[in-house]
């Protein structure tokens, strides 16, 4: 994985897990238990948090998981 502060695109904010643990994200097609402990570690926890993001917050995170054009491709 690449260094956070070296990627292209924006990072998407954080959040500190929710008291409910938040969503499962692996309910997401292209989600899957790794890429969700790694979003889970970014402090991305919701689907609503993936919902908001814009196409920089996309572009950071295929980065990060080196996954060019996979958010956009699976409709995250």
């Amino acid at each position: 994985l690449a260094e956070l502060d070296d990627l292209p695109g924006e990072q998407p904010e954080r959040t500190e897990r929710p008291d409910t643990g938040g969503n499962d994200l692996t309910a997401i097609a292209g989600i899957g238990p790794r890429i969700a402990e790694v979003l889970n570690e970014l402090g991305i926890w919701t689907y609503a948090q993936i919902a908001s993001w814009t196409p920089d917050n996309e572009v950071w995170i295929e980065n990060h998981l080196s996954f060019k054009g996979r958010v956009g491709r699976e409709a995250w």
